[in-house]
């Protein structure tokens, strides 16, 4: 099982003003060119700093090319596994080293909406309002408005 062989940048750092806030984390697992993987990052930086989510790219040693945007984004963790590590694994490894209570993966193949961490974590809460309503156990499914009542 293939492992981070070398970890660079900030640790992981939720907002401080909020305790009652779920953690996140963005893992980008880079199999692309290091332009590509610049173009992904530039898009989720401004997203993750908005979210107070650290940004983790995971990457297989081979990919040689992405030292150069490496060195250029201080501000993103950079996870080393050994070569050939496939793409299933450095998801794996991302989750490992992800501090968030709530992860979300990306690749670098393409870049994301400038709304994708804000739009994943309004998901999240519509979930976990709607797990929070009561449920009927004649219907099995959480009652909705008209069933209220």
């Amino acid at each position: 099982m293939p492992a981070a062989i070398n970890s660079t940048g900030p640790p992981h750092s939720s907002d401080p003003r909020r305790r009652d806030v779920p953690r996140v984390s963005v893992v980008v697992v880079s199999t692309a060119s290091s332009a590509e993987l610049d173009a992904a990052i530039a898009a989720l930086l401004p997203q993750c700093s908005a979210a107070f989510a650290e940004l983790i790219v995971v990457r297989a040693a081979s990919t040689t090319d992405a030292v150069d945007v490496q060195d250029s984004r201080p501000g993103v963790r950079f996870v080393t596994a050994l070569a050939a590590t496939p793409v299933r694994e450095l998801r794996r490894i991302g989750m490992a080293e992800a501090g968030g209570d709530i992860v979300a993966f990306t690749e670098d193949t393409g870049t994301v909406p400038p709304d994708w961490v804000k739009s994943r974590l309004d998901s999240l809460r519509t979930l976990a309002r709607d797990d929070a309503r009561p449920v009927d156990p004649a219907a099995g499914v959480p009652p909705g408005p008209e069933r209220a009542g």
